[in-house]
């Protein structure tokens, strides 16, 4: 392989997703039919890496901006929804023509949904229940089944590395450079944009309350802080095992992504993400030089890097800590820091608190089995009046092991474990150890906001970056070795 082959195809893959992006945008939506009747051609074809690449893009394009993507009109939500639906459906067909010793261990996820169809049966909302476990099912299916083609397919692995590469740093490199534009880039002016009308003007309104001292938080290209923290945390860790594991050596565009990741974490004020980061450390340091064979230098450049990066990372939190109570702040979520009466524990786990409790009070109403799939008590109220096909409800619960026990009980939740279980026995037999570790990272940004089941949302970009991405890693890696011999 050429050494910026990675690059040079990752830009490719950038720019061709930009102009997916104006062209859906210009067309108001209409551009996504397109993209995914060539999603759904390649994966029938048998061209995994540029299906799945088709798959993410369009799934991207539904957390991204507002203000870079405009969501209105039927056309998009129509595609947007349909499409990810008919790709999957396309690979996973696909896929059954073929087998693999490699095939991803999710045997156990499937029984668990069967206990989720029979728990929604007696839920809040059964039919919207069953609509989303279709949903993810078959989003299920074309991982499971369609990530089959990658095992003896080094092209398609290396597409598809180029496509996580190219959308790690439209998410890393794209919200760096709108840090300058609150009025583009925040929450804040996100949520004021139908009242004010003007970018313009709400980015002199919150540079003025940022200058004053305010609170904002970022969104970069997403339309939500709590959705861009996950996806760089996921992103980050893809990221960093590509760089050691894959590339297995010292490359600036690799490293750059990192350096400039860093700060966009904290901007987020999300505590799930520094989580996330810890994890990654770990398992990278750890973990994964124990399974995967590495390079002495590359050994101990890993170290020489951790080491001045804990050095620096302390010196920087003591620092703006002193400074202006910087890490006070990003706890508690606040900036009136002495204001603020709330013990630490409090202060962590005030913004979850609710949703705990309403996952728990799901479970006390019914626990052995839960009140349903992805649905919560205000979810009939909401649909009430709909007719057709439910494409869309949206949910918001904490943290992913209440979750569980509200939606499926106790009997669900013990199949989730077992899933776990067998997952991560199975992938390290299998040695599929880069699938562990960013499967690990999957688990921990859905502690703070539970998307595990949501495939049409941030929750389908996690599992591509850290389901399908590790798998891509390890099967270059399979690769690489059958070349070699």
């Amino acid at each position: 392989m050429k050494n910026n082959e990675i690059y040079q195809n990752a830009l490719k893959n950038l720019v061709i997703f930009c102009f997916c992006v104006a062209a859906t945008r210009f067309s108001q939506g209409v551009f996504l039919g397109l993209m995914t009747l060539l999603g759904v051609i390649w994966a029938i074809r048998g061209k995994v890496g540029k299906a799945f690449g088709m798959y993410i893009m369009i799934a991207f394009m539904v957390v991204l901006n507002p203000n870079i993507l405009p969501k209105g009109g039927s056309y998009f939500g129509l595609f947007a929804r349909f499409g990810t639906l008919f790709i999957g459906m396309a690979l996973a067909s696909r896929g059954l023509l073929s087998s693999t010793r490699y095939r991803l261990p999710f045997g156990m996820l499937a029984v668990f949904l069967v206990v989720a169809a029979i728990s929604s049966t007696w839920g809040w909302a059964p039919i919207v229940s069953y609509f989303k476990l279709i949903n993810f099912t078959v989003f299920l299916l074309g991982i499971w089944v369609g990530a089959q083609g990658l095992e003896r397919n080094f092209n398609e692995t290396m597409e598809l590395r180029a496509v996580l590469l190219a959308l790690a740093a439209f998410l890393v490199l794209g919200s760096a450079v709108l840090i300058p534009f609150p009025g583009i880039s925040t929450l804040n002016a996100l949520q004021q944009m139908a009242e004010v009308g003007s970018v313009y003007v709400l980015n002199e309104i919150m540079r003025e309350r940022i200058e004053g001292g305010g609170m904002t938080l970022f969104c970069g290209v997403t339309f939500q802080s709590q959705t861009l923290a996950p996806l760089l945390s996921c992103a980050f860790a893809w990221v960093v095992c590509d760089l050691l594991f894959i590339e297995k050596r010292f490359r600036w565009p690799h490293v750059l992504l990192l350096i400039v990741g860093l700060p966009l974490l904290y901007k987020t004020r999300s505590r799930v993400a520094v989580l996330c980061l810890a994890a990654t450390v770990v398992l990278v340091y750890f973990y994964l030089p124990r399974k995967i064979l590495l390079n002495w230098r590359v050994k101990k450049w890993l170290s020489a890097l951790l080491g001045t990066v804990a050095v620096l990372s302390i010196i920087v939190i003591v620092f703006a800590e002193v400074q202006n109570s910087a890490i006070s702040r990003w706890v508690r979520k606040t900036n009136d820091v002495e204001g603020d009466r709330r013990s630490l524990h409090e202060a962590f786990t005030a913004s979850r608190q609710g949703l705990i409790e309403m996952c728990m009070d799901d479970f006390k109403r019914n626990p052995w089995l839960g009140m349903g799939f992805q649905v919560a008590f205000y979810t009939k109220e909401r649909m009430a009046g709909q007719s057709g096909m439910i494409l869309s409800s949206p949910i918001e619960k904490g943290l992913l092991p209440v979750m569980v026990l509200g939606e499926t009980g106790i009997i669900g939740f013990a199949v989730f474990g077992a899933f776990l279980f067998v997952f991560y026995f199975s992938c390290s037999r299998k040695r599929l150890y880069i699938t562990i570790a960013l499967f690990v990272v999957l688990l921990t940004t859905n502690l703070g906001e539970a998307c595990f089941f949501s495939p049409g949302g941030p929750g389908g970009i996690e599992w591509m970056f850290c389901v399908i991405g590790g798998y891509v890693g390890d099967m270059w890696i399979v690769n690489t070795s059958r070349q070699l011999m």
